[in-house]
This record gives C-alpha cells, structure tokens and sequence, in this order.
C-alpha cells in the first residue's frame, strides 16, 4: 500500500490487527485521487480512495481522528487476511 512518507521505515506497509483505534503507519494519498495503490498478495491491485486525509503521524502511534479516519481504518483491517472485524 502507498505509505505517507513520514511513516516510512522500512519499505512496508502494515496494521497491527490489536491496534483498533490506532494507526501504526500512515497510508499515503495520491494527487486528486486521494487514495492509495493497494498491492494483494493474490497479485491483484486495486485503488482506495481515502475517506479523511487530514490523518498526520504524531509518532510510532497516531490516534485515529474522527469517524472519516475510523472507517478507513477499519477497511484496512478487513482486507488483512488475520484481521477480524471488530
């Protein structure tokens, strides 16, 4: 998946799927889409376009900001394959 750059660390991407009102990395946004490349491990690539994009890292951990911010988070985690709705 896109990464904002402030979050980037080591090339990947992920959610740690016990962390449900946090962020542990900040997905990017591209241009006027607003969204971001998603790469499955199927091989397949989709685009997500974004709900909020105001989210900022404050640090390893960012606080999911309002319920724009929540739903986007929560599709990232429906799309891991060991996460669980919560």
């Amino acid at each position: 998946m896109d990464e904002q750059a402030a979050s980037m660390a080591s090339g990947a991407f992920f959610v740690p799927a016990d962390l449900r009102d946090l962020w542990w990395m900040i997905p990017g946004y591209r241009d006027r889409g607003c969204g971001a490349n998603v790469a499955y491990a199927d091989g397949h690539v989709s685009f997500k376009k974004w709900q909020y994009l105001g989210r900022t890292r404050t640090g390893p951990e960012t606080p999911v900001g309002n319920e724009m911010d929540r739903a986007d988070l929560k599709w990232v985690l429906s799309v891991l394959p060991s996460a669980k709705e919560p």
